[in-house]
């Protein structure tokens, strides 16, 4: 090896630099101070061979930022919160607004104690959370919105072995919580 690397000063191996005072570095000892900038600064890097890769890199990187915003912002869902059925199949909403109905029941399902047939039974009868916020304002008192969905039925099968029961007091208490509360600390 013509010349060593020792950290935080210059190797010279004299000749054949092309910048007055330049240090002339071979392979290995680049390798070994781009090591030492990796650990100690937050900076990546790259070898290219020549000045046309170079320059491909450099139409890359200008590339991928541009792009960024907008991939950020492609990848945002256009709703801030989106319900799960379950872990392998989320609710989806297309562009024609297709499966919103679907997506109530399952944030209505998210209450604690809450079902997917107590959901879809308030579901069915207000079918979006805006005809549900209409019925707490026609309501004449608190108590009355409290319990405005409490005695709803909840059908739990089809056929003879047919059993029905209602939303509940609770429920329907929690769903009032969840609807008209302003502070998003309550607790349900």
């Amino acid at each position: 090896m013509a010349g060593s690397y020792k950290k935080g000063e210059a190797v010279r191996n004299g000749g054949g630099n092309r910048r007055k005072g330049a240090p002339n570095l071979d392979r290995l000892q680049m390798e070994a101070v781009l090591v030492d900038t990796l650990l100690d600064t937050p900076h990546n890097f790259r070898f290219v061979n020549s000045p046309t890769d170079g320059g491909e890199f450099l139409a890359q990187m200008s590339k991928a930022i541009a792009e960024a915003p907008f991939k950020r912002r492609r990848a945002e869902p256009q709703f801030s919160w989106f319900a799960e059925a379950d872990s392998a199949r989320p609710v989806k909403v297309d562009r024609e607004q297709r499966g919103l109905r679907r997506l109530w029941a399952e944030q209505l399902r998210q209450l604690p104690g809450g079902s997917l047939e107590a959901a879809q039974a308030v579901a069915d009868v207000y079918p979006s959370p805006q005809a549900l916020i209409k019925a707490y304002a026609a309501c004449l008192s608190e108590q009355e919105r409290q319990a405005l969905v409490a005695d709803l039925p909840i059908r739990r099968t089809v056929g003879p072995l047919v059993s029905s029961r209602r939303v509940g007091k609770e429920m329907s208490r929690k769903l009032y919580l969840v609807m008209s509360s302003t502070d998003g600390a309550t607790e349900i």
